[in-house]
């Protein structure tokens, strides 16, 4: 039921980066560009490729880039649509993740190109207001932001219910549904800043899903709790880089 809305948010997807390439390709947000004039002062190009690796803001990108491991939720629901066949299920990871690494590095690479460190959070934000192509890539991002929401809902959606069912006696569909999107709708009209909420939920959420809660569950296992030290050494050195790489993200956000 989900194939042709997740279709067209995936068509947003590519259409926003083959403008951002473009637009990182033809000089029209240089200096003395088409669109340069139109810029807000924040959202000039100041391209300083050395001073934005060497600087500790680098650990918001590895926050950020921590977003990554979270859709593990959905993983049985995709082995599931695959037939349980694990050589389909294989493909689809393979293209998924290929096709998102290559469409997320076209961001990066064209946004920063474009506007240097002056890139915002969110990065359509920094086109001119005069570019209708941007216009077009805003429309469509939104698109593709609404259309997607029920994947990512889909995966906390049964713990949603469980917890519901423990604080009220019984599942309530309608407060399931509509609790969570109430909450992610106030958080987007007080929020203005997209990157915060992407570094911090990398920060917080992918440290503890990459290395926290695996190590703890590698713990709490039979052959590892009855275990020497030594064995447990790996998952506890996760467990402390977890912890590291969260607070240094969310110091670093800030």
């Amino acid at each position: 039921a989900l194939a042709p809305t997740s279709a067209l948010g995936t068509a947003g997807v590519v259409y926003t980066a083959g403008f951002m390439g473009l637009r990182a390709l033809d000089g029209t947000y240089g200096l003395g560009g088409k669109f340069c004039e139109a810029l807000a002062p924040r959202a000039a190009p100041a391209c300083s490729l050395l001073d934005t690796v060497l600087t500790p803001k680098i650990a918001v990108l590895v926050a950020m880039l921590g977003t990554a491991y979270m859709a593990h939720f959905n993983a049985p629901s995709f082995l599931d649509d695959a037939g349980r066949n694990p050589s389909k299920f294989n493909r689809i990871v393979w293209y998924g993740f290929g096709l998102s690494v290559i469409v997320n590095l076209v961001f990066m690479a064209a946004g920063f190109c474009t506007f240097g460190h002056a890139a915002s959070g969110l990065i359509l934000n920094n086109y001119a207001p005069t570019d209708a192509l941007a216009s077009v890539a805003r429309l469509l991002f939104g698109f593709s932001i609404l259309f997607t929401y029920p994947l990512a809902y889909a995966g906390a959606k049964d713990g949603l219910r469980q917890l519901d069912r423990k604080l009220f006696g019984a599942v309530n569909e309608a407060r399931v549904v509509a609790g969570p999107l109430a909450c992610i709708t106030l958080l987007a009209l007080i929020l203005n800043d997209v990157g915060l909420v992407v570094s911090l939920s990398g920060a917080l959420m992918g440290s503890a899903v990459i290395y926290v809660l695996p190590a703890l569950m590698l713990l709490r296992g039979d052959k590892v709790a009855k275990a020497t030290l030594e064995r447990k050494l790996a998952p506890y050195t996760m467990i402390g880089l977890g912890v590291v790489s969260g607070i240094l993200g969310v110091v670093t956000s800030f």
